[in-house]
């Protein structure tokens, strides 16, 4: 298991969870052979509803997203998620997942256990952020819609934005000389949220095994199929339900990218959320309550 504490990572918040079981461990993929950190979260003292699939963002980790898991938990729902390669808990150079289709082979494999664990129950995706990328990416792949809900949380649509011209071009090339090669990803606590000392919400304590780096392969595959990410639009289609929630004053996935999805999907029971001065981490943000009430009241009617 990698060190938490290393070159290129800082640290975030921390919050105290009830009301869940929750099962850690260490297993080898059997589709990558990488050491990978897994979650299962079950409610207390309810029975399951449904399943969600949870899926962290570039430079975090399950623990980020504990908040989630609890508010499933809370409404009867189980989750079961996992640490990227490169990522938390999971085995490899941080920031370095090995591209778009291991991503794929390890949303499958979980899908898998999903239905060991939980056989009959309705499975639903929660994704963050570049989270969001490979599972929408995976529906287009294998041209199905294992979901019958989607939660995109700022989801990374565009990862060429805020990329020079001369790193989008060269990066095919960079990646073949030096494809487990890190570079900082941008990606600072400023740009996911507000920071608010005098405030004791999330976003003031402080949480260990975040990072902010990618390694070139995973920036030039992320390129390559950002051009094929909206071809996901027609399989999320009826009855599948969507909820796209985005802060407007995101910088590291802007808005108008979510919104131009949110418009290609062709389910209508779709909603999008937009939370006016809030940045990429909405769970992170001292002042989310307007968001809070949203989410919460959307998971207590799914299924």
């Amino acid at each position: 298991m990698p060190a938490l504490f290393a070159t290129g990572m800082w640290n975030d918040c921390l919050v105290t969870v009830t009301k869940m079981q929750i099962d850690d461990e260490i297993v080898v993929s059997k589709l990558t052979g990488l050491e990978i950190f897994r979650r299962v979260v079950r409610p207390e003292k309810t029975e399951t509803r449904g399943v969600f699939l949870m899926l962290h963002g570039l430079g975090d980790h399950q623990g980020c997203h504990i908040e989630a898991a609890e508010l499933f938990a809370e409404h009867g729902f189980a989750s079961v998620g996992f640490d990227w390669p490169g990522n938390g808990a999971s085995e490899g150079i941080r920031g370095d997942i090995p591209g778009v289709h291991v991503a794929a082979d390890l949303i499958d494999e979980h899908l898998e256990l999903i239905a060991e664990l939980f056989p009959g129950k309705p499975v639903g995706g929660y994704a963050h952020s570049t989270g969001g990328f490979f599972i929408l990416r995976h529906i287009a792949l294998r041209e199905k819609n294992a979901f019958n809900w989607l939660w995109l949380s700022s989801p990374l649509l565009e990862p060429r934005h805020g990329k020079s011209q001369i790193l989008q071009d060269s990066a095919a090339h960079l990646a073949s000389l030096l494809p487990k090669f890190t570079i900082s990803s941008g990606v600072t606590l400023k740009k996911v949220r507000h920071i608010d000392p005098s405030n004791p919400t999330p976003g003031t304590h402080r949480i260990e095994g975040r990072h902010n780096r990618v390694s070139l392969r995973l920036g030039a595959d992320l390129m390559l199929h950002a051009d094929d990410i909206n071809a996901v639009g027609p399989l999320l289609e009826d009855p599948t339900i969507l909820l796209i929630t985005q802060g407007t004053a995101d910088e590291i996935c802007p808005p108008h990218y979510s919104r131009e999805l949110f418009e290609a999907v062709a389910t209508s029971a779709k909603e999008y959320v937009l939370l006016h001065g809030l940045r990429h981490e909405l769970f992170r943000e001292p002042a989310n309550d307007e968001f809070m009430e949203i989410v919460t009241d959307w998971v207590d009617q799914l299924v």
